[in-house]
């Protein structure tokens, strides 16, 4: 990886204030996956009771990738909807980014109200999974992966496919 790539900590930092505190949807558009850019759209467009249609997702997609701030006015009620669970979700990163696959990592972050933990102890963790593609860090999903479809879904992290076993000498 080149040296002025933003780090998939820093992304998903950024990612969480984007949408969690700052609700800028434009913001945080520019750092999601294009995978999970599409599925958005098509959750939108199902959503709004329109028919699955290939070729008007991805004139929509267009749109908001050019920044077409009436279709972030439309999208934005129904991205925020999806993240309704987290709402007063008071998030800080809490552990390195976990690497899950060659091009994956999750960040997960802890609700600043829970404190001080104890081992053991049960807490409320948001994970961001994030894709490292055409050399950049992008956001690809919260706990899963975001699966463009229709409709569209989430698939796990298979974290048994990518394992890190300690050396042995």
């Amino acid at each position: 990886m080149a040296d002025d790539v933003i780090s998939s900590l820093d992304v998903a930092r950024q990612w969480v204030r984007d949408v969690f505190y700052d609700r800028d949807l434009s913001a945080a558009w520019g750092l999601t996956d294009p995978d999970a850019k599409l599925a958005t759209v098509q959750s939108w467009m199902l959503e709004s009771g329109e028919e699955p249609d290939d070729e008007r997702a991805a004139h929509l997609l267009e749109l908001l990738d050019r920044g077409d701030a009436d279709m972030f006015a439309a999208l934005a009620p129904v991205f925020f909807s999806h993240f309704a669970r987290w709402e007063g979700f008071d998030a800080r990163s809490v552990a390195a980014p976990e690497i899950v696959g060659v091009d994956l990592e999750v960040v997960r972050f802890l609700d600043r109200e829970q404190g001080v933990v104890e081992a053991g102890e049960l807490v409320s963790m948001m994970s961001i999974v994030l894709r490292y593609r055409d050399g950049e860090w992008r956001v690809a999903g919260i706990t899963d992966l975001a699966v463009p479809g229709w409709p569209p879904s989430s698939a796990p992290i298979d974290r048994g496919a990518f394992t890190m076993h300690p050396s042995t000498s």
